[in-house]
């Protein structure tokens, strides 16, 4: 189940990804390259700690579910 899940958000990530080099090779979309780029990261590593067994419900408060520095916090 949890590989499952894991792998789900890695291929959310790897969608992510995807849209940021697209959008970087069109010039006149270089502005949101970026939060793309960040939300691949933060799908990355939420795959990699649910496959670890990480339970993301248990560690990041509720108001903090999309930042990737609560995430990096919440695992050191």
């Amino acid at each position: 189940m949890k590989e499952q899940i894991a792998k789900e958000w890695i291929e959310r990530g790897k969608h992510d990804l995807e849209v940021a080099k697209i959008l970087l090779a069109e010039k006149e979309y270089s502005d949101v390259v970026l939060f793309h780029i960040h939300q691949a990261v933060e799908k990355y590593l939420k795959g990699f700690l649910i496959y670890k067994g990480w339970e993301l419900k248990n560690f990041i408060p509720k108001w903090a579910t999309n930042s990737s520095g609560s995430i990096l916090k919440a695992i050191k």
